[in-house]
């Protein structure tokens, strides 16, 4: 269930970032192009608080 509303939350993201990015100054647009190019090449699920159980 979470792979399909990744995969619409991709799409969506998809036509919004050339909007952000034709809004943001030259530096901004690139960190948030090359972030959301991570993100959509990511697969898989992995935990980001894997090494911090308790969240401290």
């Amino acid at each position: 269930m979470l792979d399909e509303q990744v995969e619409v939350l991709r799409s969506r993201m998809a036509a919004t970032v050339p909007t952000v990015v034709a809004a943001l100054p030259p530096q901004a647009a690139d960190r948030l192009l090359h972030e959301h190019g991570r993100w959509v090449a990511a697969t898989g699920w992995t935990s980001i608080n894997a090494a911090d159980p308790c969240g401290t």
